[in-house]
């Protein structure tokens, strides 16, 4: 099958790109023929200004996205994020061209201006089945009202255009505990599948987790991701003979770092390679974000390695961790909480067994044959279904 993937990366890479590629190398080796139409958001402040007065509703970018799945000659198109050089036209003029169009839901932007359903740190729904004028009185788009209206348009537009009921053949999300939500956002129940993200099987460990002194924090260092309540864990847990190691960067990097928690060396932004060799070898992954995310690709790379996951409550595969006994789930914000988790690192015996759990919570869920299996029946099914007459 020829598979067109459209996606807009974000500035700084983030999971959704590497899930792109990951879908990209995925489909090739299960023999289809897949083109990437990846287009990104300007660079230049003048010609980002531009880009997002063009975001609610973007029809040059639309016209040259279907140019390219014509001469592509795609079976099928699959749109990961549009967000805010391509816009929702894109979806709109695909569809009316004949083209089957499957949205990957990574986040909940159909919903929300900043797609985290987060507002002031807290968890937010205001925008969820009402208006996203909200977002605008909030400054819910990088803290800025100015910045926020179009990121409202877009949600409005989209809505009042139906581009959700009308022009999407199939959606995938990416957990269970996303759906509900998703569906009072608009976006048609019965055109759902979940279809949980997926990365490769990892080496073998060399070592049991036990036997490293490492734990891992993976992540953009920005208030939603939580690395601010994870130091103050490790400052209260203080867990002998353990040292935390922070991978990524961000705007509170330098405010951090200036916390001096005994034990925490920052890593920096390093290549995904490092990141995936320090997980093979950590004593345990902590996620600690305090928005909503579905599908995240480092708690899945911990689990492909067999390393442990304490992860808040507030990541869509909290459930399944806790439920399968790989790791540690605590309420988001809860510092006494993750405080607890932290201190049963101590345990080796503990985490040895959370760490053969993870290793099987990776092949019964996240594992790239199940993910190729379920792409393939979705791409199948509306192909013959846009094939079929009426």
């Amino acid at each position: 099958m020829r598979v067109l993937q459209v996606h807009t990366p974000h500035r700084e890479q983030g999971g959704e790109d590497v899930a792109v590629e990951e879908d990209r190398r995925l489909l090739a080796s299960g023999g289809h023929v897949v083109e990437q139409c990846i287009v990104g958001n300007p660079d230049h402040a003048l010609a980002a200004a531009g880009a997002l007065l063009r975001a609610p509703w973007n029809p040059a970018a639309a016209r040259a996205v279907v140019a390219r799945a014509h001469a592509f000659r795609a079976d099928v198109v699959h749109v990961h994020n549009t967000w805010f050089a391509l816009s929702p036209a894109v979806i709109s003029a695909l569809a009316a061209e004949g083209f089957p169009v499957i949205v990957t839901l990574h986040n909940f932007r159909s919903a929300c201006a900043n797609g985290l359903l987060q507002r002031n740190g807290l968890p937010c729904d205001l925008c969820v089945g009402s208006h996203a004028a909200h977002a605008v009185l909030h400054r819910c788009y990088r803290g800025s009202a100015l910045l926020s209206v179009p990121a409202a348009l877009t949600v409005t537009v989209a809505r009042r255009r139906q581009v959700w009921q009308r022009d999407v053949s199939r959606f995938f999300a990416l957990e269970e505990s996303a759906i509900p939500t998703l569906i009072a956002g608009g976006v048609p129940g019965d055109r759902v599948t979940l279809r949980c993200n997926s990365v490769p099987s990892a080496k073998p460990r060399n070592l049991r987790p036990s036997v490293s002194d490492t734990v891992v924090y993976v992540g953009r260092l920005s208030p939603e991701k939580g690395p601010q309540v994870l130091l103050e864990a490790w400052r209260r847990s203080a867990p002998q003979g353990l040292r935390l190691q922070i991978y990524g960067d961000g705007p509170l990097r330098s405010s951090l770092e200036e916390t001096h928690v005994p034990g925490v060396t920052f890593m920096g932004r390093v290549e995904r390679d490092v990141i995936l060799s320090s997980l093979q070898s950590a004593r345990a992954l902590v996620f600690p974000s305090t928005c909503r995310e579905a599908g995240p690709l480092a708690p899945l790379e911990a689990a492909a390695a067999g390393t442990p996951i304490v992860i808040s409550d507030l990541v869509g595969m909290a459930g399944h961790v806790a439920s399968a006994g790989a790791g540690w789930s605590y309420a988001a914000d809860d510092v006494g909480g993750l405080a607890g988790a932290l201190r049963r690192l101590r345990d080796p015996a503990i985490v040895d067994l959370a760490g053969a759990s993870a290793l099987q919570l990776h092949a019964d869920r996240y594992s790239p044959r199940a993910a190729l299996a379920t792409l393939e029946a979705v791409y199948q099914q509306v192909h013959y279904k846009q094939m079929t007459p009426a």
